[in-house]
C-alpha cells in the first residue's frame, strides 16, 4: 500500500505507482479564475488608481496603495509558479494533486465507496478562454473530511471527475510466484443495482485467470457490506475466513470477511 502522508516523491511512471496501480488521466493545474482577475486589474488598473491618489490624496496613501498591489502582484506570481509545479493524477487506485515532484494531497477511491457522488463532488465554470470552457471541482474526502482543489480543468477533465463516483474496480498483485492477486470493486450509490460492478468483476476474473494465469484470486470486504460478499458468493468465490468484529470506527464495530477463488473454480459462466 501507498503512504497516506504528503510530501512523498510521486513522478509516475518511474517513482510513485504501488504495484498494478496504473495512471488512468494527468493534467497540469490551471489559475483560479480569482487569481486571474485580481492579476489583470492589478496590472492593468493601479498606473491609473496610483497616479490618481498620489495626485489628489498624497504620498501616505498613495504609499499604502502601492504596498496592496504589490502584495496582489506578489500574490498572483506565487500563485502561477504554484499552478506550473502543481499536477493532477487520477490513477486505478487514487486521485493524487501533486506540486513540485512530491505529493501535496490525495484521496482513495475506495473512499468514495457507497456514497452519493453529490455528498463529495462539486463542479463549477470558473471562466471562459478562446470560447472553451475551464472548471474548478471540490473533492470531499468522506473519510477525512479534508477537500482536494483541482483548477483549470477543461471539458475533458470535467468529464473524468464527474465519473469518479460512478464505480471503480482495482486490481493488486499479492504473491507473483504463485501468483495470486486481490480484486476489489465499489460503485457510487446512484448507480448500484444496474449490474455494473457484476460486469466489470466477470471481465476482471477473466483478466486475470486466461491472460495472467493466475492462480487464485481474493476479495475482502467488510461484513456489513451485503452488498459486497453476495456479489463475491455470485461470482463463485469462497468463503475463507470471517475475523468477526476486528475493526472500530465512531463507536461501531465490523468484521472483514475473505473469499478466494482457485483457477480449477473459475466457472465456465464467467469464461463465457
Amino acid at each position: 500500500m501507498y503512504s497516506d502522508d504528503e510530501w512523498v516523491e510521486f513522478s509516475p511512471p518511474d517513482t510513485g505507482l504501488i504495484p498494478g496501480e496504473e495512471v488512468v488521466w494527468s493534467r497540469r493545474s490551471g489559475m483560479t479564475a480569482w487569481v486571474m482577475l485580481s492579476g489583470g486589474c492589478c496590472i492593468v488598473f493601479s498606473p491609473w488608481v496610483l497616479l490618481f491618489i498620489y495626485t489628489f490624496s498624497g504620498p501616505l496613501l498613495g504609499n499604502v496603495v502601492l504596498a496592496i498591489v504589490g502584495i496582489g502582484i506578489l500574490l498572483t506570481i506565487i500563485e502561477f509558479i504554484n499552478s506550473r509545479r502543481t499536477k493532477y493524477y487520477l490513477t486505478t487506485r487514487r486521485i493524487v494533486e501533486v506540486r513540485g515532484g512530491l505529493i501535496h494531497a490525495q484521496i482513495q477511491l475506495e473512499s468514495f465507496q457507497g456514497v452519493g457522488i453529490n455528498d463529495y463532488l462539486t463542479l463549477k465554470s470558473t471562466y471562459r478562454e478562446g470560447g472553451d470552457y475551464f472548471y474548478e471541482a471540490r473533492i470531499r474526502d468522506p473519510s477525512s473530511g479534508k477537500v482536494l482543489r483541482l483548477t483549470g480543468l477543461d471539458e475533458d477533465g470535467k468529464e473524468i471527475i464527474s465519473k469518479l463516483g460512478v464505480g471503480q474496480i482495482w486490481i493488486e498483485p499479492n504473491k507473483w510466484d504463485v501468483p495470486s492477486f486481490e480484486l476489489g470493486y465499489f460503485t457510487d450509490a446512484g448507480y448500484q443495482k444496474r449490474g455494473y460492478a457484476l460486469e466489470a468483476s466477470i471481465r476482471s476474473l477473466k483478466f486475470l485467470f486466461e491472460d495472467l494465469k493466475a492462480h487464485k484470486v481474493s476479495i475482502i470486504t467488510q461484513d456489513i457490506n451485503e452488498r459486497s460478499w453476495k456479489l463475491a458468493e455470485r461470482l463463485g468465490f469462497k468463503k475463507e475466513a470471517h475475523f468477526r468484529e476486528s475493526h472500530i470506527k465512531d463507536k461501531k464495530r465490523w468484521g472483514m470477511l475473505y473469499y478466494g477463488m482457485l483457477k480449477n473454480e473459475y466457472r465456465k459462466t464467467i469464461k463465457d
